[in-house]
């Protein structure tokens, strides 16, 4: 666990890391999908109180 760090900032360098781990079983299908015309865009917001404590989330 990090420490030292507010709920964003761990939340940020796990979703960094995860995408790092990801990104070369990911691209390969993404770039056949941009390839084909067939692609998603899904968007998501996080809101956190000024505490940092966790308030909603919106999928797109």
């Amino acid at each position: 666990m990090v420490r030292g760090g507010s709920q964003q900032e761990i939340f940020a360098l796990y979703s960094a890391i995860s995408l790092f781990l990801l990104e070369p079983l990911i691209a390969p299908f993404a770039t056949m999908n941009w390839g084909f015309g067939r692609f998603e865009r899904n968007e998501i917001s996080v809101w956190y109180s000024p505490s940092g404590n966790y308030v909603e989330q919106h999928w797109e």
